[in-house]
């Protein structure tokens, strides 16, 4: 019969006495625990429960990420610290402490994200997202346990291929610009071209400040642009009059005269002379007044009454003439 002897690395013959040594891949070296604070890259646990094999040795991320290795390894790809190359490298997942030393990027978790070198085919490998801030592929196993330098920055800035469009767009509601996906403001929608916001009725988004402004003679009133009547401009705070005689209405959205003033030719004038204002309309000591002429009408009654009184007495005077000649052909 023929035994084939399998052997193991190092680092599992050293892990066989977990309970008192770790494996140094640093240094190559099975060390007491004592001293695993003065190593930088160490794995530690057990053979059964935890792992069947050591992480630290697997030099490729297939094999990282493989079906053997899969449950307790992850992969920390390629990257730069401080303008150095940091090689990729599989370390033993459930020891955070030592990622944090050694992986100072998002790592791979369940997929080879970092393989993918364009939006598209990272949106394809479905545990994957495109990271805008970084231009790259990263897992989205989004667990703040694994983030270690841009893995905030990346949960909040993914991104996806949109086959429609052929472009890669921000997920959820929100906009790319300048390696960012910008979060669209309460009440709008990002726009059609993925580029900005869509504002409500009268309002236009404004990218500097994120937010969303009123336009068309309109202000903002509780989140929704109000306009206001052609004789009024828009400020800050609401409508103000062009007549310094008015002043706005924001219950009726219209201008009206002040009090003291009323309505003449469009235009908010003083009550006449001989009048004055009650506190709604103006009134005449004698008279009427008309608002259309701003004016009290006794003037033109007096002279409507001679008017008249001429009148009918030309209109007796000739009934006279008139009847003396009847008379007379009598």
């Amino acid at each position: 019969m023929l035994f084939i002897r399998v052997l193991l690395h190092p680092c599992e013959d050293c892990l066989k006495s977990h309970k008192t040594h770790f494996w140094c891949t640093t240094t190559s070296e099975c060390l007491p625990l004592e001293n695993i604070s003065s190593c930088q890259n160490a794995e530690s646990h057990d053979l059964v429960l935890n792992a069947t094999q050591c992480c630290s040795h697997i030099m490729n991320e297939s094999t990282c990420l493989g079906r053997d290795a899969l449950h307790f390894c992850l992969w920390c790809p390629d990257h730069e610290v401080a303008g150095e190359l940091v090689p990729g490298k599989c370390l033993y997942k459930s020891d955070l402490a030592n990622i944090r030393k050694n992986c100072a990027t998002s790592p791979d978790i369940t997929s080879m994200c970092a393989q993918h070198g364009s939006c598209q085919s990272c949106s394809e490998d479905i545990p994957c997202t495109w990271c805008a801030t970084k231009q790259k592929c990263v897992s989205n196993f989004f667990d703040s346990d694994y983030y270690f330098d841009d893995g905030f920055a990346c949960e909040l800035n993914q991104m996806r291929f949109e086959p429609r469009t052929k472009q890669c767009i921000c997920t959820g509601n929100s906009y790319f610009d300048q390696n960012k996906c910008v979060q669209c403001p309460a009440n709008t929608t990002v726009d059609a071209s993925f580029e900005s916001c869509t504002c409500r009725q009268l309002a236009v988004y404004n990218k500097t400040t994120r937010e969303c402004v009123c336009v068309d003679n309109s202000y903002n009133k509780n989140g929704l642009c109000v306009q206001c009547p052609m004789n009024a401009y828009a400020v800050k705070q609401g409508c103000v009059c062009v007549d310094a005689n008015a002043e706005y209405d924001d219950v009726y959205g219209a201008c009206t005269c002040k009090a003291g003033f009323n309505k003449h030719n469009e235009e908010c004038v003083k009550c006449c002379k001989g009048s004055e204002w009650d506190g709604s309309v103006c009134t005449c000591a004698k008279g009427e007044w008309d608002p259309v002429e701003n004016k009290c009408t006794i003037e033109d009654l007096q002279i409507n009454h001679t008017r008249i009184g001429l009148i009918a007495v030309g209109v007796a005077a000739i009934f006279a003439v008139v009847y003396k000649i009847i008379k007379k052909t009598k």
